[in-house]
Order: C-alpha cells, then sequence, then structure tokens
C-alpha cells in the first residue's frame, strides 16, 4: 500500500475511554479485512480485550503500557503498544522494553510511525532496548507467525501474513528468539506411543496424576501458579504471575472451563507438575470478527455448552518442577488429559509456545509423537540504534 509518511497521523489510546478502546481494536480488523482477503487471523473478542485492557487488571500493577493507532486518510491502518514492565528478570534484560498488539497495513511508512512513537516511549523512559510482539508480557501472545500461514491459528496464538516480517527488518529490527508450536492427532483416543510411555512412567515413579479439583478452585490456582513459577523461571521470557494477575486470567477462563482439561501431577511431597488443555474455539470464533452480536454466536454458544463442533484443543500451559524433571511426567499428564471426557470430540492437540534451544522439552514433546507445526519469531533492537 503506497501511503507517505507525512499522511500517517499517530493518536494515542487512552485504555480508561471506551472510544479510543474501540479504535484501537479496530486497527486488526481494518488491516487484515482490506490488505489480504484470505486471511486465517482470528479476532479477539472485543469483551476479552477490554477486560485484558482495562485498568482494573491487575497486570497493571507491574506494567506500564502506551498505546497508539496509526491513521492515514480517516482510517485505522495500525496499532501498537509500548510496554515496560519491572518484574522483567535480569537475563532478560533489565534496561529493556517491549511491543506489543502490532497490526499494520503492508507500509513500511506506517511501520516506522508505529515503532519510531513506540521505541521513543520507551526510551524516555530509560530503556535500551526493544522486543517483541507480545501482547504485555510472554504470558499471553507472543512472536509473529513465520510460517504455516493457510491455517487458522490455535486459540490465543498468533497469526500475521507473511509480509509483517518483512515490515520488522524494514524498521531495523532483527530476530532475537524463535518460538515452536507442536501438534499431536488424537482422533479421540490417546496415542500409542504418548500410552506406552505413560504407562512406564507411571510404573517407574510412582507419580500420580488427578483432574483440579474446582470446589477447591483457590488452592488449586496457588498450587498450579507456584509450579508455573518455579518450572518456568529459567526459561527464556519468563515473567511470574503474581497471585492477584493469576486470579484475574483465571477468572477470564472460566467460560472455557467446562470443556477444559486441568491435570495435577502430585508425588509423595505434594504436587510437582500441571497441565491445561483449553478447547479450542477459534474456528467457531472466527465467523464472529470479534463481536458477539453476530448471526454466528448460537453456534458458538452450543459449542461452548456441549462440547461438541471443537475438534482440537490447545495446551497452554505445562510446568513441571525442576526436581522431576527428566522422568516423563509431562507425557503422563497429557495421556491422563486425553482420556478424559472433554477429549472425546478432540481430534488433535496442538502445544505451546515452547523454546527450541530447551532441548528437554522439545524431546519429551517429541517422544509423545508429536511434531512441530508453526515457528514464531520475536525481533529486537537496541534504541540506540532504532
Amino acid at each position: 500500500m503506497s501511503i507517505g509518511a507525512r499522511d500517517v497521523i499517530i493518536r494515542e489510546c487512552d485504555p480508561a475511554r471506551r472510544a479510543d478502546v474501540a479504535q484501537f481494536l479496530d486497527a486488526g480488523r481494518n488491516v487484515h479485512a482490506h490488505c489480504h482477503t484470505d486471511s486465517s487471523w482470528v479476532a479477539p473478542l472485543d469483551t476479552e480485550m477490554r477486560r485484558y485492557l482495562s485498568p482494573k487488571n491487575p497486570l497493571f500493577r507491574h506494567v506500564d503500557v502506551a498505546l497508539w493507532t496509526a491513521v492515514w486518510k480517516g482510517l485505522v491502518v495500525g496499532s501498537i503498544a509500548a510496554i515496560d514492565d519491572n518484574s522483567w528478570q535480569p537475563h532478560q534484560r533489565p534496561d529493556g522494553g517491549g511491543f506489543g498488539f502490532f497490526e499494520c497495513v503492508d507500509s513500511v511508512a506506517v511501520a516506522h510511525a508505529l515503532m519510531d512513537t513506540a521505541s521513543e516511549w520507551l526510551r524516555a523512559r530509560g530503556r535500551r532496548h526493544v522486543i517483541g510482539p507480545f501482547n504485555l508480557t510472554t504470558n499471553y501472545s507472543t512472536g509473529l507467525l513465520a510460517d504455516n500461514f493457510d491455517s487458522v491459528p490455535s486459540l490465543m496464538m498468533p497469526y500475521n501474513p507473511p509480509y509483517y516480517l518483512e515490515l520488522m527488518r524494514a524498521c531495523g529490527l532483527t530476530r532475537v528468539k524463535e518460538l515452536w508450536e507442536w501438534e499431536m492427532p488424537l482422533d479421540g483416543r490417546v496415542p500409542t506411543r504418548l500410552a506406552r510411555v505413560a504407562d512406564r512412567v507411571a510404573r517407574e515413579t510412582g507419580v500420580a496424576v488427578r483432574d483440579g479439583n474446582p470446589r477447591l478452585w483457590a488452592s488449586e490456582l496457588s498450587a498450579i501458579r507456584d509450579i508455573y513459577n518455579t518450572s518456568w523461571r529459567d526459561n527464556w521470557g519468563f515473567v511470574p504471575y503474581f497471585p492477584d494477575e493469576f486470579a484475574y486470567v483465571a477468572d477470564g477462563l472460566k467460560p472455557l472451563l467446562k470443556h477444559s482439561v486441568i491435570v495435577l501431577a502430585e508425588n509423595a511431597n505434594g504436587p510437582v507438575g500441571f497441565l491445561l488443555a483449553l478447547p479450542d474455539l477459534n474456528p467457531r470464533l472466527r465467523p464472529l470478527n470479534g463481536t458477539l452480536l453476530s448471526r454466528h454466536t448460537p453456534r458458538l454458544a452450543w459449542s461452548m455448552q456441549t462440547g461438541r463442533g471443537i475438534e482440537s484443543c490447545r495446551v497452554a500451559l505445562m510446568g513441571v518442577v525442576p526436581e522431576a524433571r527428566r522422568t516423563g511426567i509431562a507425557a503422563l499428564m497429557l495421556a491422563h488429559a486425553f482420556q478424559s471426557p472433554a477429549a472425546a470430540h478432540w481430534k488433535r492437540a496442538t502445544m505451546g509456545w515452547t523454546d527450541p534451544s530447551n532441548v528437554d522439552i522439545s524431546r519429551v514433546i517429541q517422544a509423545t509423537g508429536a511434531t512441530q507445526c508453526r515457528s514464531f519469531r520475536v525481533f529486537g533492537t537496541d534504541l540506540d540504534s532504532a
């Protein structure tokens, strides 16, 4: 799209103003509607995004954020967020900041205007490096899709057209990390290879697996959060979940829990692992274009009520404490999850993201019979040269 730099207007959006948030959310719809007609993009529900961006979100106790849209001839043609998170760990460059919610038409001028604005905001706050995109923290949608553009993304995973990668390079950013997503065929049963590994692990470790108990929701959430923070703390991109933030996230997932699977693994000393598999509603969400005021909403409601029409799941979170690793507990939890009634209609499962440099987790996943299906890229640059 031919757009001159002087024709691009950058407008800051106030998350507390409904009209500003509406304009910010329109950026994705406009970009994906006008720039590539055969899009696999799934618009997030406006209601969920408003809740996520609300100042009431406990995430904003440790994250400062600024939101902007790019406007050309009255049309919103892009968006970006600049992110300053004081919970970043030392190995993640404490002098760094992030960007996210990046949407852009195929225009280097628009991309430059957005990135320059976000970079200047971070530079003014003393940040010397920027990476992204991730939607506020790496606990949420992270990276740009780098392949498999013709398939609908998994629930809560990124999607973008291929030219986004070129826009990053045109703005002077280089790849700093690659992330992987995996896929496993299910067809309503536990894959033979996974079942065999799980049986061996159960015999050799004495670890027991069970479903999460909704009646003990508060204590179960506390155990899951503790395992997550312990098991992920040395991984690339780790940002801890704080108690109030984790409770806020869990409350937002409640509509999905009826057909989700939560598994905890325990040994004699207590919980050592957990797994959360969510029904992949993206094929049902895609026709809604982000709004529940759609003629397709009844089909979504029917699927959420009955579990039917949902053919896959996403293993969104999984963790094993360091002292219990390399024992196959992940395979044991996966096999238990895929035996649950909620999994009866699932034909496949996706898992991710994972870090390719984490050879141990890649081997565990491959041992279950899963194969790598998508890759995502995170970009960065020093702000002094941006």
